[in-house]
C-alpha cells in the first residue's frame, strides 16, 4: 500500500525501549558477534535495509546516538532468521491503546477495542 503511493513509513523505537527482550535475544546478540556490533545495530539495521523505511532509534546517550548510525549489511538468511523472533517471542513495546482510538487494526491488539 504505501510502496504503490509513495509513502515512507518510519520505523519508530526498533529496538523496543530501555530493557527491551530485543536485546537479550539469542538470534540477535549470535548476528551482533558475527558482525562484531552491537544487538540495537542489528536491529536498526533489520529495519533501515526494507525498502521505503527510515528508522529513528531513540537515545538520549551520545555514545549510543553515534552507534547507532552504525548500519551493517544482513545476509538474506539472517534477515529471516531476525523477523522469525516474532513467531516464538511476540511481544509489542508500543501497544496502540494509548492512542484512545482502540486497536487501529491491529490483530494483537484487539482487546482495546473493548476498553
Amino acid at each position: 500500500f504505501c510502496r504503490e503511493r509513495n509513502i515512507v513509513v518510519t520505523a519508530y523505537s526498533p529496538l523496543g525501549s530501555d530493557n527491551s527482550p530485543l536485546l537479550t535475544n539469542e538470534i540477535v546478540k549470535k548476528i551482533a558477534a558475527k558482525h562484531n556490533v552491537q544487538p540495537a545495530n542489528v536491529l536498526v539495521s533489520l529495519q533501515a535495509n526494507r525498502p521505503g523505511v527510515n528508522v529513528l532509534p531513540k537515545s538520549v546517550t551520545n555514545s549510543r546516538i553515534l552507534s547507532n548510525s552504525t548500519i551493517i549489511d544482513l545476509t538474506q538468511e539472517e534477515i529471516d532468521e531476525l523477523q522469525s523472533i516474532n513467531n516464538t517471542h511476540h511481544f509489542r513495546a508500543c501497544h496502540p491503546s494509548w492512542t484512545g482510538w482502540g486497536s487501529l487494526g491491529f490483530p494483537d491488539c484487539l482487546d482495546a477495542d473493548k476498553e
